[in-house]
């Protein structure tokens, strides 16, 4: 019991850290690249604080109307960040769109904070520790990893549904924050080019395994994401079929994808 309080309170100040760190690592980050931009130079400072000015103001809209657990509080952050980011990128310096996505997403990608790398570890462990105590084989560790995902990092702003029998686990994500937001202030693209790109590398760095691979092998299939203008995502797990498929062996990428779309049945 002792040990459950311990690993809660963790949980809650790995989740408080995350969101508090990663807003200005992103800034640090995307201040550095508008350096580098033509129109920018010498006024990053400037730009920067109109991504900020207008990130607030998103941020204040979306708060409101959004369920505000400290997950979501996250994603809402960080939604407004790349929305506003986009938007002076393209609109104020004349970026195109495909050079501003990958701007955002390079900066994304260096701006985890030390909770937010510490909840892809907390999910890892805990689905490795459980497995290997229920001497769990390839897709029990893929499946644990996809519900731990749901519990730690999606939040109430996500919707996942968990169907599992003896050949297959599914996971249903009828409702996500990103896809939401992003449709509604008419920039879906960013859903689909920054976040579900960043879910998949995510997974793979903090598991280990290559989602290709496991696709690949029919592990791990995508049928329908709400991105792509389906109804919802249905991320698919097949049991039984050969492991391996990861980089550091074992194929665990099947959970990744799944993880982060969904937030538990709710």
């Amino acid at each position: 019991a002792a040990a459950k309080r311990a690993a809660d309170s963790l949980e809650e100040w790995i989740k408080s850290q995350a969101v508090k760190g990663s807003k200005q690592i992103f800034l640090f980050n995307l201040k550095k690249k508008l350096a580098t931009v033509g129109e920018a130079r010498g006024m990053a400072e400037l730009f920067l604080e109109r991504i900020r000015e207008t990130s607030d103001r998103l941020e204040a809209v979306a708060m409101a109307e959004n369920k505000t657990d400290e997950r979501s509080v996250y994603h809402i952050q960080t939604s407004c960040l790349v929305l506003a980011a986009f938007r002076v990128l393209t609109e104020q310096l004349h970026l195109s769109k495909a050079d501003a996505i990958t701007s955002i997403r390079q900066c994304l990608g260096d701006s985890d904070s030390l909770g937010e790398k510490a909840v892809a570890e907390a999910v890892k462990l805990s689905s490795r520790v459980m497995v290997t105590a229920m001497r769990g084989d390839e897709s029990s560790f893929l499946v644990k990893t996809a519900y731990n995902m749901s519990q730690l990092d999606f939040g109430e702003s996500f919707h996942v549904q968990h169907t599992d029998d003896a050949s297959q686990h599914i996971a249903t994500v009828k409702r996500c924050f990103y896809h939401d937001f992003f449709s509604k202030h008419a920039a879906s693209e960013l859903t689909r080019e920054i976040f579900c790109r960043a879910d998949e590398a995510l997974f793979e760095k903090s598991t280990g395994f290559d989602l290709q691979k496991l696709k690949d092998k029919g592990v791990f299939q995508v049928d329908g994401t709400l991105a792509s203008g389906g109804n919802t995502c249905r991320f698919i797990i097949n049991k039984g079929r050969g492991g391996g498929g990861g980089l550091a062996g074992g194929g665990t990428a099947r959970a990744s994808a799944i993880a982060r779309k969904g937030s538990g049945d709710r």
